[in-house]
């Protein structure tokens, strides 16, 4: 289990939100940063980028970017 202490470098997520990560991971036999890469590129995908265009920097860059766009939209949404 994740010590509540442990440094978390993406703004904004919560802890319950990478407990609940670190079990997905976990469940599929996979390390959480193996996980996160898994879910973000397939997210990234069903939203349009593609990750072929891009250089890997630019790519995580691509990604990272239109997350926190989709996260900023959710907040708004009441």
């Amino acid at each position: 289990m994740m010590n509540k202490a442990a440094p978390w470098n993406i703004k904004g997520v919560g802890f319950d939100a990478r407990e609940a990560a670190q079990e997905a991971a976990r469940r599929s036999g996979m390390s959480l940063g193996d996980w996160l890469n898994n879910v973000i590129a397939e997210q990234a995908e069903a939203n349009g980028v593609e990750p072929d265009s891009y250089d890997a920097d630019s790519r995580l860059e691509a990604i990272a970017a239109k997350l926190a766009r989709m996260n900023d939209r959710s907040e708004r949404q009441p």
